[in-house]
């Protein structure tokens, strides 16, 4: 191995032992960041139920939140990533609404109604949106 005359024994040893620790330092640095990924908040929440890491009400919870309150969710449930649609999740939630506990159904409750008996609860759904019974869409 050539050394360079300027450069001391010492040197070349400090060196070769930052270039073997620098990227160890970096991802030290990088844990108390934010981490980026590439899923959305629902996909974090619902790969957290599978995992048993939260139960039902919790996730129901959160997938409200991350429709309403997106800053209202743990760090490790938020995402940049954007939801294609919020409508499966909220009819899911309103589909299984006797699941919930009483404290989740009142917390839920200030964004997202329980269904009607009897069907839709159209009260908060753009009828634009929104395809009749006939399957005839209303508006363009």
């Amino acid at each position: 191995m050539h050394r360079l005359p300027f450069l001391s024994k010492n040197t070349v040893t400090s060196a070769m032992i930052l270039a073997l620790l620098l990227p160890i330092a970096l991802s030290v640095v990088s844990c108390g960041r934010e981490v980026e990924t590439t899923q959305t908040s629902v996909e974090l929440i619902n790969k957290a139920y599978e995992q048993d890491t939260i139960d039902f009400d919790t996730r129901a919870l959160y997938l409200t939140y991350s429709i309403y309150e997106p800053e209202a969710l743990p760090p490790e449930y938020q995402s940049n990533v954007p939801m294609k649609s919020a409508t499966p999740i909220i009819l899911e939630i309103q589909r299984n609404w006797d699941r919930l506990s009483p404290e989740t159904q009142e917390r839920i409750s200030q964004y997202i109604q329980p269904l009607k008996k009897g069907g839709l609860n159209l009260k908060h759904m753009d009828p634009c949106s929104i395809s009749t019974v006939s399957g005839v869409r209303r508006g363009k």
